[in-house]
């Protein structure tokens, strides 16, 4: 009679514990936020770097007023730039896929089809769940419709780079090409959509 009183007791404890994890929230691994990140463009290489525009619905950030607010804003825009995996190595950043490039200044211009700018601005570093990024909230204001958005991506003006025979990186002769100036155009079909996951 104990044995089965126990292993009854046992039973239960084991349904308990499975109706809890059935009941648990599913925990978000880095980068599935679940918001909707809308392409601007494919993704493009220019100088060392692999880069790509996205845009969805305004987020908070943290510290406040660096940026508009989310209640300011129609969406938050971002440049994902990474070095590619040949330009890491030569720079000295080490070898893997999706290394980001620190102390760069990236600014954004958002063009009409006639070629006139309607926005701009610069985008700010910045960490979100699947990683360091450069973006901004955007305020309210641009219409349905299709543009160009520009990056000019500048080079770190206070990021040093060894040169010596010894600890100097791989392409520390060449060393002065990761301190160009780049820009890339993209091309975007603006439809609002990312307003109705707000």
């Amino acid at each position: 009679m104990k044995k089965s009183f126990v292993a009854m007791l046992a039973g239960l404890a084991v349904m308990a514990l499975a109706a809890s994890v059935m009941a648990a929230p599913a925990v978000e691994k880095p980068g599935e936020s679940g918001f909707a990140e809308i392409s601007i463009g494919e993704e493009k290489q220019v100088g060392p770097y692999n880069v790509a525009a996205v845009y969805f619905q305004a987020v908070d950030m943290y510290p406040a007023g660096k940026n508009p607010s989310k209640e300011e804003s129609d969406m938050h825009l971002e440049a994902d730039i990474h070095l590619q995996p040949e330009y890491a190595v030569q720079y000295g950043f080490g070898a893997g896929d999706n290394i980001w490039p620190a102390y760069l200044t990236v600014k954004y211009e958002i063009l009409d089809k006639n070629n006139k700018i309607v926005m701009y601005g610069s985008f700010m570093p910045m960490n979100a769940d699947d990683g360091p990024h450069y973006g901004a909230n955007i305020k309210k204001g641009l219409k349905v419709g299709t543009y160009t958005l520009r990056l000019t991506i500048e080079p770190p003006t206070d990021y040093l780079l060894h040169t010596d025979p010894e600890t100097g990186v791989p392409a520390k002769e060449n060393a002065k090409d990761y301190f160009k100036t780049y820009t890339c155009d993209f091309k975007w079909k603006y439809t609002a959509e990312q307003l109705q996951n707000q």
